[in-house]
């Protein structure tokens, strides 16, 4: 029997400065510098196995080992017997923005507004990455060991059979080598292009193409938007989400444009929340921008596209 696993989960928070520029009255850019604090992970590295044999004649067990697992604030590791998992992936802690798990990312996009017809494109996580040095439990299975098992039936004229025995010299044939040396993982990053069209002057329906880079692989999906605007200021909406792979989910989501408060919300799968019951599997986003400065405006209801707002996922 063969394992090769690979992957990683990455929990983190970020604070970041945005900057945006109108270079005309339809083109816009912007960008953000975002400084990642890292709350726990688990990476297992490239390119490592465990292939396990048991022999024919004598049954005995033959383990070839080249496998590398990092983690922080996510193990309790005493011995192999000893295990357990800490990992909380909602956890939320102010603490955890001075430790010494941190990195930094950029955001970057373009919004075009061609008056009842807007596009858009951004990438999110550019050059994303956390330096992992505190609480860090790195565990390295190396080399190729063979327990040949117990010989009974001397133990037996000892009458000292016991498999508590055995187990624990199974269990110290395979301990791994335990390190707490800091590591870096890479966080992939995520595409966007979308645009929107107002098909009435108070209904809005768009689409945006999501590429995320997932294990050097870019992972696409679809999400087909539609808007309505209760007021001047207020607007409500749904998204239809779909990837290859995973059933079709919807999704909700509000503007609000109160004075020079900007305000979102939105909801991605929501369809699995309601089923499921479970808030873990679903996500929600909450924004708020405070606008300054004067701005020309032309007359009328002003609009804005979710997909072109940073960070919207």
């Amino acid at each position: 029997m063969e394992l090769a696993p690979r992957g990683q989960v990455i929990s983190f928070q970020e604070v970041g400065f945005g900057v945006s520029y109108a270079l005309s009255d339809k083109i816009a850019m912007g960008g953000r510098l975002k400084y990642l604090a890292g709350t726990s992970t688990i990476q297992v590295v490239d390119g490592g196995s465990l292939r396990l044999r048991t022999e024919e004649e004598n049954y005995a067990l033959t383990l070839e080992q080249e496998l590398t697992v990092n983690t922080s604030n996510a193990l309790v590791y005493e011995s192999l017997d000893s295990v357990s998992f800490d990992y909380n992936p909602s956890r939320l802690d102010p603490s955890d923005l001075a430790t010494g798990n941190t990195g930094l990312a950029f955001d970057l996009g373009v919004a075009v507004n061609l008056d009842r017809l807007r596009l858009n494109a951004s990438v999110v996580d550019l050059g994303a990455s956390i330096d992992w040095q505190d609480d860090v439990t790195s565990l390295r299975f190396t080399g190729t060991d063979v327990f040949t098992g117990l010989d009974l039936l001397e133990n037996l004229l000892r009458d000292t059979v016991s498999l508590e025995t055995a187990v624990d010299s199974l269990l110290l044939t395979y301990e791994p080598e335990r390190s707490s040396e800091g590591y870096t993982t890479e966080i992939g990053a995520s595409y966007y292009v979308g645009g929107e069209y107002d098909i009435t002057g108070r209904f809005t329906a768009g689409a945006m193409l999501v590429l995320e880079d997932r294990l050097d692989e870019l992972q696409p999906a679809l999400v087909l938007i539609g808007r309505y605007a209760l007021t001047d200021w207020l607007q409500v909406g749904l998204n239809l989400n779909h990837r290859p792979g995973i059933r079709t989910n919807l999704g909700l989501h509000l503007y609000a444009t109160p004075g020079r408060l900007r305000v979102f919300a939105s909801s991605d799968k929501f369809i699995t929340l309601l089923s499921s019951g479970n808030t873990s599997l679903a996500g929600v986003r909450l924004g708020l921008a405070l606008a300054l400065g004067q701005r020309a405006e032309r007359p009328g209801r002003s609009r804005s596209s979710f997909a072109s707002l940073p960070g919207y996922r």
